[in-house]
C-alpha cells in the first residue's frame, strides 16, 4: 500500500511525461514486463484510465494552476471521500488518484 501511495505522490510532482516513472508503475502492475515494455501511463488520458480500479467512477479536469482527477463508489451506500490526485497534467492527475484507489482496495 504505502508503495503505491509513495508512487502517486511522485506522479503529482511531475512536470509532464516520464519514462522512468512509466516503468515503475508498470512494474507495480506486471512485474513480468521489463522497462522497454511499459505503457506511456504518464503521458495518456486513455492508458491512465486503465488503472483505475473496476467499478469505481472517475471525473477530472482542470483549474488554472492544475489538473484534478478524482475517484470514487458511486453506489447509494459509498459515504466516502473521493480518492484525489492533483498534477500538472491530467493523465497525472488520473494517475495519482488511482494509485490512491488501488492502495486503499489493496488495504
Amino acid at each position: 500500500m504505502s508503495d503505491l501511495l509513495e508512487l502517486a505522490a511522485r506522479v503529482e510532482a511531475l512536470a509532464g511525461p516520464d519514462w522512468i516513472i512509466d516503468a515503475q508503475i508498470d512494474l507495480a502492475h506486471r512485474p513480468e514486463c521489463g522497462e522497454e515494455d511499459a505503457p506511456p501511463y504518464t503521458d495518456s488520458i486513455d492508458i491512465a484510465m486503465t488503472l483505475v480500479p473496476s467499478g469505481l467512477v472517475c471525473n477530472f479536469g482542470n483549474d488554472t494552476a492544475f489538473c484534478w482527477a478524482h475517484i470514487w463508489d458511486d453506489t447509494p451506500d459509498y459515504n466516502g471521500e473521493p480518492y484525489e490526485g492533483h498534477a500538472s497534467t491530467l493523465p497525472c492527475a488520473i494517475l495519482a488518484a488511482a494509485l490512491r484507489a488501488q492502495a486503499w482496495e489493496e488495504g
